[in-house]
């Protein structure tokens, strides 16, 4: 016979790079003409070539005869006849240990199961992974098959477990085969027995919310005295009433609750209960059932902090669960201990080095990927953005420091303190974070398809928001061994410098009495830029530059700082320049004009960020 491919719906698959072979694959060049006619139910073809001497054994590549596929497909005509050639075995076995019987409750096929029986099958055979005739017709949901199996014989393996530890009322109760499911109790099935790692009927019932299927599981435990299975844990410790929450049954979490579910019963590591399953996949009317009967303590004090109710809710795009908790008594203050891997590169520095707390605010859990809802509902709450106690790592330290934008932002905009000291830090810290985040990417805008650089990201809404910069410079002058992170430090461990410039002219236009200490002289001449920067550094100690610094700061508040709505000021035209910092030429008013255009108003554009550029730029 010419060789073929295999049948299409067969083939192998491909899938992430790796070959993942179908083994019910049926190549056509294996299977029999008989069994090919067995398999399309063609009664007269196999008639034929049963008569004309083909034969009836011949097995295929996964060992398959034609009474396997007339069973199969469900073909009972087809199977009659061949069963009644004298060659022809109804226990013949595929290389999987499938018999006749098994294939046909695999498909539901009463007539089918019913001639082999006749023909006396034996309907407790099984397979290699201990599947069963009674396990398939239940998976089939077909109630005829399980009834017919059952009158001849397969009641003795009604609990009989298969390679998972399911059982056929486990797959009942799982699929929601309710009829099956009562069927299966009345005649025997017991409710206590645990498939793999543990799961019980009543819990599969419950994951899958199937509720009146549960309702009959619950009804049974409760006359046979089994009541205690409503609590019967998984091997992480997982509930039935923990699962239906998790999953947003609500019926079924009626039911368990009735029932004497525990709602205070924790899993493994995390000692979650259903309530903080339930905020964690977002269902808020499962909260509301489970909490009234949930204890405070179990709640909000002894769980994991990656499951604490203020860290799930805050992830979630809606503020509903967290509006629900906090009515119950969450207290949104609470301190919670922090993964100091969030800080990557600054956990040495503020924790070994500057010793704060190892607990902190949730505004200090946040993490870059979040929704900002939750936080900003938090905020409106009564959330302080601002420390309650000295040794307290402070929120906007904690955002500069994992460079979340717009955690950062939302913090300014509820009143962040943006001057935040330290014993053993030279100057304002939020400064110093900021322009260490603002020295490494380079920031372009294309607004009417002009691309123009962009500078101060950070330090922009910083100096903004009235941040004190003058500190970091005359910090400079204190030699102490206390201090272990200034601006000089800041500078040291930057391998970029293409921002350098734009950014000290940024500061130093927004900055009073400012006194460049000579390591940054030093750095100016090697820009070419001492001589600006020592004019800038010479007017910044005089009133009309700090009342520039108002004006432009008030400008720029409401977003409206622009030269045209500068020049319509009703002022002397050489106010108007010195207010775009004309007096410094016309690159540095663009690079004033344009920070404070695009950085303070975030709506204007979209800002990307380029892989920073080695050298002096």
């Amino acid at each position: 016979m010419e060789q073929q491919s295999p049948n299409n719906s067969f083939h192998s698959k491909i899938h992430s790079g790796r070959i993942i072979m179908d083994f019910t694959e049926s190549y056509t060049d294996t299977c029999s003409s008989v069994g090919m006619a067995a398999r399309m139910g063609d009664l007269g073809c196999v008639q034929d070539l049963v008569w004309h001497r083909k034969p009836v054994d011949v097995k295929d590549n996964r060992g398959w005869t034609p009474i396997h596929e007339a069973a199969f497909h469900g073909h009972s005509g087809c199977l009659e006849f061949l069963l009644r050639q004298d060659v022809v075995d109804p226990e013949w076995r595929t290389f999987e240990n499938e018999t006749p019987l098994i294939l046909a409750a695999r498909g539901g096929h009463f007539e089918c199961v019913r001639t082999l029986l006749d023909c006396d099958a034996d309907p407790t055979a099984e397979t290699k992974e201990m599947f069963t005739p009674l396990w398939e017709a239940t998976g089939a949901d077909s109630f005829e098959c399980v009834r017919l199996l059952m009158r001849k014989g397969a009641v003795v393996q009604i609990n009989y477990q298969n390679y998972t530890g399911f059982t056929p009322l486990h797959t009942a109760a799982e699929r929601g085969y309710t009829h099956i499911l009562d069927y299966l109790i009345k005649h025997g099935a017991r409710l206590d027995v645990c498939a793999d790692v543990d799961m019980t009927s009543i819990f599969l019932a419950s994951q899958f919310g199937h509720k009146d299927c549960l309702q009959i599981l619950l009804q049974t435990a409760r006359e046979k005295g089994q009541l205690d299975l409503v609590n019967k844990t998984t091997h992480d410790h997982a509930t039935p009433l923990l699962i239906a929450s998790q999953e947003g049954h609500e019926d079924c979490i009626r039911l368990l609750l009735t029932n004497g579910a525990d709602p205070n019963i924790p899993v493994n590591d995390l000692n979650a209960v259903a309530a903080h399953f339930a905020v964690y996949k977002d269902r808020p009317r499962c909260l509301q059932l489970v909490l009234p009967v949930t204890r405070q303590d179990v709640l909000f004090n002894s769980v994991n902090t990656m499951m604490h109710p203020l860290i799930l809710g805050l992830k979630l795009k809606n503020t509903t669960c967290l509006e629900i908790l906090i009515a119950a008594g969450l207290n949104v203050k609470a301190f919670l201990p922090l993964n100091h891997d969030l800080f990557e590169m600054d956990q040495h520095l503020l924790f070994t080095v500057l010793r704060y707390d190892n607990s902190a605010s949730v505004l200090c859990h946040m993490e870059e990927n979040w929704p900002s809802q939750g936080i900003e509902f938090l905020l409106r709450a009564g959330l302080p953005c601002n420390i309650q106690n000295p040794q307290e790592l402070p929120p906007l330290i904690s955002a500069l420091s994992k460079a979340d934008f717009d955690l950062f932002l939302l913090l300014l905009k509820y009143g962040a303190n943006p001057n935040i000291y330290h014993e053993r830090v030279g100057g304002n810290l939020p400064i110093l974070l900021a322009l260490r985040n603002d020295l490494l990417p380079k920031l372009i805008v294309i607004d009417m398809e002009t691309r123009r650089n962009l500078f101060g990201k950070y330090l922009i809404p910083l100096l903004m928001a009235g941040a004190n910069a003058q500190s970091c410079f005359s910090a400079l002058n204190v030699i102490t061994e206390e201090l272990v992170y200034d601006l000089h430090q800041v500078l040291q461990d930057t391998i970029v410098w293409t921002n350098l410039f734009p950014l000290l002219v940024l500061i130093l236009c927004f900055t009073s009495n400012v006194s460049l200490d000579e390591k940054l002289c030093v750095l100016a001449q090697q820009f070419k830029a001492d001589r600006l920067l020592k004019k800038i550094e010479d007017s910044s100690g005089t009133l009309s530059h700090a009342c520039r610094k108002k004006v432009v700061q008030q400008f720029a508040s409401s977003g409206c700082y622009n030269k045209d709505s500068v020049c319509s000021l009703p002022v002397p035209s050489i106010l108007h320049e010195y207010l775009l910092f004309m007096e410094y030429g016309t690159h540095i008013s663009e690079i004033v004009q344009d920070s404070l255009k695009y950085l303070t108003i975030k709506e204007h554009a979209v800002i990307h960020e380029l892989q920073p550029e080695q050298g002096w730029g």
